[in-house]
């Protein structure tokens, strides 16, 4: 009887050691190969969170000295970082933010294609809910295209000209700024751009949840000054004066003074010529 039952525990032994053996002859568990890489690819994963974690909350403490230039300079051979950044700007509840997209703005400077390598996550920034966010990508934006090649001025040029119809004259006035940028690109979108100041008296600005029409005057003022280095580059030299003339005689000061200082600066210009 007892040989039988010895006999009885060897085949029990056999079969389940056929399942994967998972069981060893003593009883005891036996961990299989796939259970070890799986352990092994968690442990992997595990040290790869801690690592990002350690690099982030480097950078936080970096950025908390409020030296986006030097930030840069540490961070310059380091660009998987952008990733890191991006992520500080759209999720951080923070002031730290606003250091982080200064500091992507160095690397738009500098490294404008490790940069437009997270060109998707610069569009969804564009319409982030914090606007000081939105402002500055505009001009992040702008300097990618100034300084980048036609193919980052292509991905960006739908979201960029949209913010001509912005009713944030700071959004407006960043995208005015950085025209020229665009435009040496796409001359084509002048067009726009001078439909844009013709209608300006009808374009709707908010300030504080009111519509402003001062809003307008500065909107002008922006155009003006954008029309300085442009204008002998336009395709459109008679509208355009058409606009300034219009500037020239708005009852509004600061708008009169910006386009008679136009009007000095193109009449030396036509002169020296």
């Amino acid at each position: 009887m007892l040989a039988a039952g010895k006999e009885s525990e060897k085949e029990t032994v056999k079969v389940v050691k056929g399942d994967h053996e998972k069981l060893s002859e003593d009883g005891s568990e036996r961990i299989s190969e796939d259970d070890k890489g799986s352990m092994s690819e968690n442990k992997k994963e595990s040290i790869l969170e801690d690592g990002v974690e350690r690099r982030v909350e480097d950078l936080k403490r970096e950025l908390a000295k409020k030296d986006a230039v030097a930030t840069y300079r540490c961070l310059q051979n380091d660009p998987i970082v952008l990733k890191d950044l991006c992520d500080i700007m759209e999720y951080d509840p923070s002031a730290l933010k606003y250091q982080a997209q200064k500091v992507v703005m160095e690397f738009a400077k500098h490294q404008p294609l490790e940069v437009f390598a997270y060109h998707d996550r610069c569009k969804r920034l564009l319409h982030h809910e914090n606007a000081f966010l939105r402002y500055g990508m505009i001009s992040i934006i702008a300097m990618l295209m100034q300084v980048g090649n036609q193919e980052m001025a292509a991905c960006f040029r739908e979201c960029y000209m949209e913010n001509l119809m912005t009713q944030e004259i700071a959004a407006f006035g960043n995208t005015i700024k950085g025209m020229p940028a665009l435009l040496q690109w796409f001359p084509k979108e002048e067009k726009k751009l001078l439909i844009c100041a013709q209608n300006i008296e009808n374009h709707v600005f908010y300030h504080h949840g009111q519509i402003s029409i001062p809003c307008q005057m500065v909107a002008r003022r922006q155009i003006l000054g954008f029309l300085k280095d442009w204008f002998c580059k336009s395709a459109y030299p008679k509208e355009w004066k058409d606009f300034i003339y219009e500037c020239a005689m708005c009852q509004e000061d600061k708008v009169q003074k910006a386009a008679k200082q136009v009007m000095r600066m193109l009449n030396k210009k036509v002169i020296k010529e």
